[in-house]
C-alpha cells in the first residue's frame, strides 16, 4: 500500500507542476526530518527533470540518502546510477554495495543486478554460486531478469 501511494505521489508530481513551496517542503522533509520517502521523490524529480531542473549528480545524492533511511527502491535508483555512471563517477564496487542494499531490503532488481555482477566479476569477486543464489531470489521476488 505504502507503494502505491508514494507511486501515485509521484505521478502526480511527474504530470503536474510543483510550487516552489511544495519543493522547499519536500527538501525539508528530507533533509532536516529525514523521511526517505521524500528524498526518493527528490531524487525522482532530480533524475527526471520533473518539478525542478533535472540534476542526475543531485538525483544520486538524494537516492542515496533515501537508500541509507531504507528505501530500497531508491538504493536501486543509486546504484544502476553507479553501475552506468550517469551523473556520478562509474563505480562498479559502489553500484554493488547499493544493490546489496536493495536486495537486503526486498527489491528483487536489486537482487538480479547484484548477481549479473557476481555472474561477470564486475565490482566484486567472481562468485558463480553466489550469483546463482542471487539471481534466483531476484527471479522469485518478481524480476524476470533474474530467472532467464
Amino acid at each position: 500500500m505504502k507503494k502505491l501511494v508514494l507511486s501515485l505521489v509521484v505521478l502526480g508530481v511527474f504530470f503536474s507542476p510543483v510550487s516552489a513551496d511544495t519543493l522547499k517542503d519536500i527538501q525539508i522533509a528530507c533533509l532536516l526530518d529525514k523521511n526517505a520517502r521524500s528524498c526518493s521523490l527528490l531524487g525522482f524529480m532530480h533524475f527526471y527533470g520533473t518539478g525542478t531542473k533535472e540534476d542526475k549528480p543531485m538525483a544520486a545524492m538524494y537516492y542515496t540518502e533515501a537508500c541509507n533511511g531504507g528505501e530500497s527502491s531508491s538504493c536501486y535508483e543509486a546504484g544502476n546510477m553507479y553501475y552506468m555512471g550517469n551523473g556520478v563517477k562509474e563505480s562498479y564496487f559502489s553500484a554493488a554495495f547499493l544493490y546489496e542494499k536493495a536486495c537486503e531490503g526486498g527489491e528483487a532488481f536489486g537482487c538480479t543486478s547484484l548477481g549479473t555482477m557476481y555472474k561477470a566479476g564486475q565490482g566484486v569477486e567472481r562468485d558463480p554460486i553466489k550469483a546463482a543464489v542471487l539471481l534466483k531470489k531476484g527471479c522469485e521476488g518478481g524480476s524476470f531478469y533474474g530467472c532467464e
